[in-house]
């Protein structure tokens, strides 16, 4: 006897050996779970290597392949029995494998001295946790009370339930899964949480979270997600095994440290799917026929079609929504930062709130109300908040590098950098601190990396590169993220967000794209309309830094740069008469502007 496997072809991937030749010996498609173990044997002039891998049958019927006389399933007490009918290089394998999930070679039996479903050891495991049930009933409630409380305010809509296991379902785990030996330690869902999220980045969001706030233990923890192969459609969840840290939940009783439970994190129509179409399929304790499998699969792939569906409606309105007070008067922007304060001193924990009214207060350049709000959260930030915070932090001492909070703000937006891996934004706000050329330039090489069609990002990381390079040859390659940055700026600009940067990044882009002949209109047409929606001064002066790195980088100088830069100066002088121009900036003479 053998286990179905083979040799690799050449340039495949031990993974797509063992899917083909399972496919092709058995008939079976199978997902593969993790490396089991590893083996060898000698021959004359070679040692072959063996790699087992667990794995779980996804659909299929067993059709023997005609190089195999007969097959058998085999319960692990069976597989022992059989020691000596094993090909040899698969007998220390299964000796160690069992073993590992408490079988034993010298006797069938656990190695507690008492078969898994013995009457006598099943009663005393199921006596010993109606003792300690309690402890994991106060470990579910306070877990729903403590999750809400931390999540419920970043999150719309999330959903958040726990319990305990219960008493019957301890005891079917034990008998069904046959190999614990210590379950009291070894089931890690005794208590178990889910969190339900509406869409996948705030499922992201929130595991994130989780890895910040907890002890992981990561060898009982996995993604789901991560088993599913590109063709196949199923069950999509993450799991982790956690216990609370006491550094972030201040008054956690004690003796519930040391519990383990499990949370579970999907999207709403993923949990559609675990809770009717997974628990049913899986849980059910009989095969499930061929064409019902399949009907699963179909229904798993609409919801995930949908699922992706709602990520990205919900991800284009967040674009908008994230542009707090851009599209908004000085008079409007007030009255928008009096509601979300009201709202937060009856509700100071609404994390939302507290990151609106600081974008907002950004908008305006009103950092002290920026440093305010996050005062208020500063023994647990959400990563928005700490982001305007950082921002805020460095805008205020920008003139002054050397200053302790300018610091403190870079020091603040690196944080943010590591909580959120995938945001391009605090790359580019690093960026804008960076102590040189360099520096900046690699942050928002980053940023681009993340976001390359985002017009700030896209229009901060090019003027960087000519301004580093002193050349713009490598535009015609950026020219189709270009076009599509153009094509952001202009749903931004219909749905009157993300003013005026939309207008002044358009100015850009057509600067970028021209030739310097019949450019210069447009580009001068997108500054008027910018003009008229600017009410912080930080806005002009980063279109003028803009096209003063442009004009550095074009000998002769070009007319329609020219043309954009020196309105952009009356621009500056009209509106903010008192603020001086940016440092590396000098007015040209008079007489130029007229």
């Amino acid at each position: 006897w053998e286990f179905p496997g083979g040799k690799p072809d050449a340039g495949e991937t031990l993974d797509e050996t063992l899917l083909r030749e399972v496919r092709e010996e058995t008939g079976l498609e199978i997902a593969l779970e993790h490396v089991a173990g590893a083996g060898s044997s000698e021959l004359d002039e070679k040692t072959i290597a063996y790699v087992f891998m667990e794995a779980r049958l996804v659909s299929g019927e067993m059709r023997l392949s005609d190089e195999h006389e007969d097959f058998r399933w085999v319960t692990l007490d069976e597989l022992l029995k059989m020691p000596e009918l094993l090909c040899p290089q698969f007998r220390k394998f299964t000796q160690d494998y069992c073993e590992a999930h408490g079988y034993s070679l010298v006797a069938v039996k656990k190695t507690s001295g008492a078969k898994p479903a013995d009457g006598g050891r099943l009663d005393e495991w199921v006596r010993d946790y109606r003792e300690i049930k309690p402890r994991y009933d106060e470990l579910a409630r306070l877990s729903v009370k403590l999750l809400v409380e931390r999540l419920e305010k970043q999150f719309v809509g999330i959903m958040v339930s726990a319990r305990s296991k219960a008493i019957a379902s301890f005891a079917e785990k034990i008998v069904r899964k046959r190999k614990y030996t210590d379950p009291l330690r070894e089931i890690t869902d005794l208590c178990g949480a889910r969190i339900i999220t509406q869409i996948k980045s705030e499922t992201d969001a929130v595991c994130a979270w989780i890895r910040e706030h907890f002890i992981i233990d990561e060898t009982n923890s996995v993604d789901a997600r991560s088993r599913l192969r590109d063709t196949e459609f199923g069950y999509r969840s993450v799991h982790f095994v956690v216990q609370f840290r006491a550094d972030k939940f201040a008054g956690f009783p004690e003796e519930l440290l040391p519990l383990k439970m499990e949370i579970q994190v999907r999207t709403t129509l993923e949990h559609a799917w675990a809770d009717i179409g997974h628990d049913r399929l899986y849980k059910s304790g009989f095969k499930i026929p061929a064409h019902w499998s399949r009907e699963a699969a179909r229904v798993s792939a609409v919801l995930e079609g949908a699922n992706n569906a709602f990520q990205r409606i919900v991800t284009g309105l967040e674009e908008y929504r994230s542009h707090f007070g851009a599209y908004l008067t000085s008079d409007a922007i007030q009255k928008e930062m009096e509601i979300c304060e009201a709202v937060l001193r009856h509700d100071p924990g609404n994390a939302r709130q507290a990151a609106r009214l600081a974008r907002l207060a950004l908008s305006v350049d009103d950092w002290d109300r920026v440093d305010k709000t996050a005062e208020s959260f500063r023994d647990d930030m959400p990563a928005e908040l700490m982001l305007c915070h950082g921002v805020a932090l460095c805008l205020r001492h920008q003139d002054d590098p050397c200053h302790p909070d300018f610091a403190l703000g870079r020091d603040v937006l690196r944080e943010v950098a590591k909580k959120s891996p995938a945001d391009a934004e605090p790359h580019l706000r690093l960026a804008d601190a960076a102590d040189d050329a360099g520096e900046r330039l690699a942050h928002l090489a980053e940023a681009f990396a993340r976001e390359p069609d985002d017009p700030e990002v896209l229009s901060a990381y090019v003027r960087q590169k000519i301004a580093t390079e002193r050349s713009a040859a490598f535009l015609p390659l950026l020219r189709p993220s270009i076009e599509e940055a153009m094509k952001r700026c202009e749903l931004h600009i219909e749905a009157e967000v993300n003013l005026p940067l939309a207008h002044y990044q358009m100015a850009l882009f057509h600067l970028l794209l021209g030739d310097g002949t019949g450019t210069a209109t447009e580009a001068l047409e997108r500054c008027v309309l910018a003009v008229r929606h600017t009410h912080a001064v930080s806005f002009l002066d980063g279109a003028l830094r803009a096209s003063h790195s442009l004009r550095a980088c074009f000998d002769p100088p070009r007319r329609d740069v020219e043309c954009v830069h020196r309105f952009l100066i009356v621009a500056h002088r009209s509106l903010f008469p008192d603020d001086a121009l940016p440092a590396e900036i000098s007015a040209p003479p008079a007489c130029a502007l007229a």
